[in-house]
């Protein structure tokens, strides 16, 4: 079960639908045409399981009721869900929370049957990228306004399309650096502070759309 607490999106599967969904609706989709994508994509999925299932209607049903979108037959399956406690099943081995989750249907269920708001703007998600490639070189400014130089590793990508550059730190630390090919090269890496320590490696990408790496970065021709 990768569910990290009793709350309807405190899991993987409940994440994936929120987030799918309000993309879709961001995208301009309606809100049938982006439950019959989910389910495309979703439920037909050979490694969807019932837990998974069950899963599914519920966050669906709750990130539609919250934006203002949400559909009959989608209501159905959840209370439906909830009703006969299929959902709570996959709760046997944790006994101690089997309570809690109760109270969250339950309180899901009230939420459903109720007048739903007015449908909400969905704006788009910003969704980090990088023009960065393995092998580059950049000084990056801390928020002392010293320089470190970092080398790309890699590039990274997160299950939501975001990607982000995997550095190495250079065991240097100055004013603006002017450091030419051999010079790079030369730099050593900087490493866990004990005997035969591993490297430190570093990931940096922006939490908002507005903060761009780009402001405290430059590259190094090299």
């Amino acid at each position: 079960m990768a569910a990290w607490g009793t709350a309807i999106f405190s899991d993987d599967v409940a994440e994936d639908v929120q987030l799918h969904y309000k993309d879709l609706i961001a995208e301009g989709y309606s809100s049938e045409e982006a439950t019959k994508i989910l389910v495309e994509q979703s439920l037909k999925a050979e490694e969807f399981d019932e837990e998974d299932t069950t899963v599914f209607w519920l966050s669906l049903a709750a990130i539609q009721w919250k934006l203002g979108r949400l559909e009959e037959n989608v209501k159905k399956k959840a209370v439906e869900i909830i009703d006969n406690g299929s959902d709570l099943k996959r709760w046997d081995d944790e006994p101690s929370l089997i309570k809690k989750r109760e109270r969250v249907l339950l309180k899901l269920k009230e939420q459903l049957i109720s007048p739903q708001p007015l449908p909400k703007k969905v704006s788009k998600r910003f969704i980090p990228q990088t023009s960065l490639r393995a092998k580059d070189v950049i000084s990056y400014r801390l928020q002392s306004g010293k320089y470190i130089i970092l080398k790309v590793l890699g590039i990274e990508g997160e299950w939501d399309g975001s990607k982000y550059p995997l550095f190495e730190i250079c065991d240097w630390i100055g004013d603006e650096p002017s450091f030419d090919k051999n010079e790079i090269e030369a730099l050593s890496l900087l490493r866990e502070p004990w005997e035969n320590g591993k490297l430190i490696k570093l990931a940096i990408f922006p939490q908002r759309k507005k903060e761009r790496l780009s402001k405290r970065k430059s590259n190094i021709n090299c």
